[in-house]
This record gives C-alpha cells, structure tokens and sequence, in this order.
C-alpha cells in the first residue's frame, strides 16, 4: 500500500514498532499512533526512522505512556529523525511529560506550526529557552499540566512502558567537566531572548517570543505568581489563554500587545488589578476576567479581624506551628486567629472563644481523636455551629479537617451535619498529597469568599 496518506494505529495494544516501519509510505501525511500506551517515548526514533522519505505533516503521539508513574522525559534522540523532515504538526499529550533535554526542540524543523504538550506534568527547565527557537510555530499548547491520572484506571492497569537504554558503544564514556561551557551557553541564550528593551521610554524585562506565534494556550498550568511589569516582542501574537492558574495580582503594565484581541484571564484567584496594567492592549475585543476576586467592595459587607480562626486541641499545637501557619498565613496570606498565640490576656475562656469566632470570617477545625475528646473543642465546635446557623445563616462557616484517625472511624454525632453538607476535607496519610491537599483547600477558602 505505498500509495497511503492517512495512517491511524491509535488503540491498537502495540507494544513495538520496527525501524522504519512508516519510511517506506512516500506519499505519508498524516501518522497517528496514540494511545498505544507501552510504546512510551523510546519508541520514537523506531517511528521516526526514514519519515524524511516521506511527506509527513502531522504527527500524533497522545498517550504513548503508561498512565502513572514517575516524570518522562524527551531526549534529543526522540526527534533526531525529524530535523530534516517537513513535518508542520506534533501533539504529544497525556505523556506524564515532565522535562525536555536541553536542545531536543531544536531538532525540530522550521515547518513546525503547531506544537502540544498538554495534559502532561511539565516543570520549569533549561529547554524553556528551546521555545525561543520555534520561529515560525504559530500555536504552542502546554495547557492543563498536573492533571492527576484517571481514577481508578490508573491504580489496576497492567502497563509497562518501554525506557531508553544506551547502545553498547554508549556504555563507557569519558566524563570532563562541562559545567563552565553549558553555563556560559545558558547565559547566552538568556541575554538572546530575555533582555531589557526600550518601552515607552524606560527599559522593561522583555521576552522575545517567535513572530509566527499567533496562539499561546497555557490555561491550567499552575501559573503562581504576580504579573509585573514585562514586555513582549511577538507581533504576531493575537490570542493568550491563561484562565484557570493562581496569577493572584496583576501589576502591570504589559508592553507590546497591541496586537492582541482575545485574552483570558479568568478563574485566577487574583484579589489585585492595577489601573494601568493593560493600558496598550488597545485591540482587544474579547476580555475574560470572570471568577477572580476584583469586584468593588459593598459598603454593607461585613468586615472581620481575621480570615480564618483555627480550632484545635493542645496536642496538635506542633501541627499548627509547623504546617497550618506556613500553609494558610505565610503562603498563601491568610491572616489567623490561633489561640495559643491570639487569645487576649483577662478574658473569661468562654468570652474569648465567642469573641474570636464572631471576630472570623470563618472558622476550621482540625479534627482528631483527641479534639473530639476535649470538651472545650466541643465547646468550641458548637459555638462555631451556632454562628453558622444564626448569624451567617451558612454552614459553609464551619470546615472540618478530618485526620486519618478521625476519618477511619465511625463519624461522631458532633460532626456529622458538617459533614452531610460536605463541609469538610480529609487530610492525606501519604506525604506526597500534602502539596496537592493544602491547594485545595486555599482554593475553596478563596471560592467560598467569593459569594
């Protein structure tokens, strides 16, 4: 079948593939091959092998590993075989992707118009600056990264994906020290596409981005941080999606996108927009800014001393101090009613209690064996109850933080309303969850502040 234009193996359980099994198709545009889930990565330079004989355009290569399991990561290797192709489409989504080796993207040909990691675990790295040397790519798709696996899919199946191994000339190498020579190439590369340029007469931090680009999606990527000032040289450019990330102020002002027309900024968590911060994005047509926090203030909304008031017993002050504290306050700019730490001196105890939870905008209570035991947690359990039900007229007020102890338990009588109106959160036994757990629950502290 020489003749073939349209190759789809997608779904097929193949396990490997022969060298060069495509590069005999001539007239070869279009291979897809995903979804063959234990081909992984080292299966590439097999299915690249010759397709520069071919006419290739797209390439399609979407779950190509296993569905969990450790970061992959590209080789130069992996696209060694299409630098002298004319391919213009690559999508490697769902590949747990991780890192790119330095230079991997480079082999890619100038024909390269569209470009997708989405829906993959990449990390900040050197190959970032790779992404300056895509001149004529016009879309660039590395949106909704940290997606956890399907569950619970990825927990049963059976999946051995195939790993890189070095050719026997390859096993015995002389090791000298490189260090000096990368280091002076990265700085290089640094001061070629980021550098200070000349904006409205002051020089800003400028980034200078392919002018083909015409699309950037990097919506759900886990984007943390302000946008200050900054510049960008992308002519080009008419579309940013950058929705769903914790862009939590926007300082401003950006340089160079006039030309953009569609921008999306929505579901930031951001509490912060300066008045001059899309002063030159004089072409825009669409701007989506919904589900953030930068609603004008009403005279009528109550104001509180502290965002959050923490109840918890005597045994799990170390906890606080070491977990809560860093998490909520430090990090993520709470500010905390602690009791070891707040209370005022000359106080009836009962008074006090009552005073900090009307003084909080909400309270959350770290549950344990120990606090369902204490009757002064009780006490302040339902007093916290109370508030919610008369005054906040919300359940909502009251969020529980269930410790393993707790949870694999029976559900005491003093917690099980809050936990039918699902106002609570299991705290993970694995360390590996804690990251992923406090997320969470800043983010729907934040939500629940919204309404």
């Amino acid at each position: 079948m020489p003749k073939l234009t349209y190759v789809d193996v997608s779904a097929c359980d193949i396990l490997d593939i022969e060298e060069g099994a495509f590069g005999k198709l001539r007239y070869l545009e279009h291979l897809d091959v995903s979804h063959n889930k234990q081909l992984g990565f080292a299966s590439l330079p097999n299915i690249t092998h010759n397709l520069n004989k071919t006419s290739i355009r797209v390439l399609r290569g979407n779950g190509i590993n296993c569905l969990s399991g450790i970061g992959t990561k590209i080789l130069k290797r992996h696209f060694e075989n299409l630098k002298h192709t004319n391919i213009s489409e690559i999508y490697l989504e769902k590949n747990r992707l991780e890192q790119l080796e330095p230079g991997a993207l480079r082999l890619l040909p100038n024909t390269i118009d569209i470009i997708s990691f989405g829906e993959n675990k990449l990390t900040q790295g050197r190959y970032i600056l790779d992404y300056f040397f895509l001149q004529n790519a016009r879309v660039l798709n590395i949106s909704v990264q940290l997606r956890p696996p399907p569950y619970p899919e990825s927990i049963f199946e059976r999946c051995i994906e195939k790993t890189d191994v070095l050719r026997p000339n390859e096993r015995n190498f002389v090791k000298r020290d490189t260090s000096k020579i990368r280091e002076n190439k990265y700085k290089s590369l640094i001061n070629e596409f980021i550098h200070r340029n000349r904006w409205h007469w002051k020089f800003v931090l400028t980034f200078d981005l392919p002018k083909s680009l015409e699309v950037l999606y990097a919506n759900m990527s886990r984007l943390y941080r302000t946008i200050p000032e900054f510049g960008i040289n992308a002519t080009g450019a008419r579309e940013i999606y950058a929705q769903d990330n914790f862009l939590y102020s926007w300082d401003g002002p950006i340089h160079g996108v006039e030309n953009i027309k569609i921008m999306d900024l929505s579901n930031n968590f951001c509490s912060h927009i300066s008045k001059s911060f899309l002063k030159y994005a004089r072409g825009l047509t669409t701007l989506r800014m919904s589900k953030n926090d930068i609603a004008i203030p009403q005279a009528e909304s109550p104001s509180y001393e502290y965002d959050i008031m923490i109840s918890y017993s005597p045994k799990e002050l170390s906890f606080v101090l070491t977990d809560v504290i860093p998490r909520l306050e430090n990090e993520a700019r709470f500010q905390l009613y602690i009791k070891d730490r707040d209370e005022p001196l000359g106080i009836p105890l009962g008074e006090a209690i009552m005073e900090a939870i009307q003084k909080s905008k909400r309270v959350v209570c770290l549950v344990t064996r120990s606090y369902l035991k204490s009757k002064l947690q009780d006490y302040e359990l339902n007093m916290s109850r109370m508030e919610a039900i008369e005054d906040r007229e919300n359940l909502n007020f009251v969020h529980l933080i269930l410790f393993p102890d707790v949870c694999n338990g029976s559900i005491s009588i003093q917690t099980l309303d809050l936990v039918r109106q699902e106002c609570f959160s299991e705290y993970p036994e694995e360390e590996c969850a804690f990251d992923d757990f406090w997320e969470t629950l800043i983010a729907h502290i934040k939500e629940l502040n919204r309404h």
